[in-house]
């Protein structure tokens, strides 16, 4: 099993840090599903300097003594370093052999245009391995461990590597998750999406959710699952995730990176963008590790 997946097989993870709850949260889930992981949590500094206008820029100074708990007995090493680009000095160390990177990312900071925050979308748009980010909503404090794990299937790897994540960790909580596939339709489409397109939308969503339910079974979890039809699907999932029902909310995405930010498609930067309860987004690279 460990052999074929797309991320429970990760040995050397990567775990960039600030300080701060989404990196907290994050070393958390770490500890939670991953066995026996070689972890080196990156602290990277970014010294003063000055403008050209010969104006005085303040540094900043990265506590990873926080997250240094949060993992425990987990075996790590803290690495701290100085660099006046932190996301090139992570996108370095992220080359140097390891796995699966995890990273947190905090709403405070993003840009309008932004997926995460202009410092993680730069980091995801360099790295080339698959990476875990966790996003916790503004306002109300969470749950330390999510036990309420909401994930939507559909056939990919990135979907599969999400299954792995929710799964993995739910098995650690004793908690429950919950396995839901969307079949849109549209509701410009009329005759076009007749009954028999439905009728086989419905057996392809039964398949992708049986699939789900035994890939579970295999992980040593019991998988709840439905297949909805909505117009909009990704109002859907919100609509599910806000609902008071879950504590986190699992997406898989492939990383198509653009020019200087990843690119995962419309309905994750839509989910990102209404969520009110954390998520995690498993992003792969948008080529399979085999084919390198």
């Amino acid at each position: 099993m460990r052999a074929i997946s797309e991320i429970l097989g990760s040995h050397r993870i990567l775990l960039p840090t600030r300080g701060g709850a989404n990196s907290r949260y994050a070393a958390r889930i770490l500890a939670s599903v991953f066995d026996e992981p070689d972890v080196t949590v990156l602290a990277v500094d970014v010294p003063a300097r000055r403008s050209v206008f010969g104006r005085r820029r303040s540094g900043s100074h990265a506590d990873p003594s926080d997250v240094d708990v949060d993992l425990g007995s987990i075996r790590h090493n803290v690495v701290r370093t100085q660099s006046r680009d932190p996301a090139a000095a992570i996108a370095r160390e992220a080359r140097l052999g390891y796995d699966l990177m995890l990273v947190g990312a905090s709403t405070d900071d993003r840009e309008t245009t932004g997926l995460f925050s202009t410092m993680v979308d730069r980091i995801l748009a360099l790295v080339d391995i698959p990476t875990v980010v966790m996003r916790l909503p503004a306002g109300p404090t969470v749950a330390e461990r999510p036990s309420r794990v909401l994930v939507p299937v559909v056939a990919s790897r990135s979907s599969r590597a999400a299954e792995e994540l929710a799964y993995s960790l739910v098995r650690e909580t004793n908690g429950r998750v919950h396995a839901v596939h969307i079949v849109n339709r549209p509701d410009d489409q009329g005759i076009m999406f007749d009954s028999v397109t439905e009728r086989e939308a419905l057996n392809t969503g039964h398949e992708v959710v049986a699939a789900a339910t035994a890939f579970g079974e295999r992980l040593g979890v019991d998988v709840e699952s439905t297949v909805r039809v909505a117009s909009n699907a990704e109002a859907e999932i919100i609509a599910l995730a806000n609902g008071g029902d879950f504590d986190l909310l699992v997406l898989g995405a492939s990383n198509r990176p653009l020019t200087d930010r990843p690119f995962f498609g419309h309905r994750v930067h839509y989910i990102l963008e209404h969520a009110e309860i954390p998520v995690a987004v498993v992003a792969l690279p948008s080529h399979s590790r085999s084919a390198k």
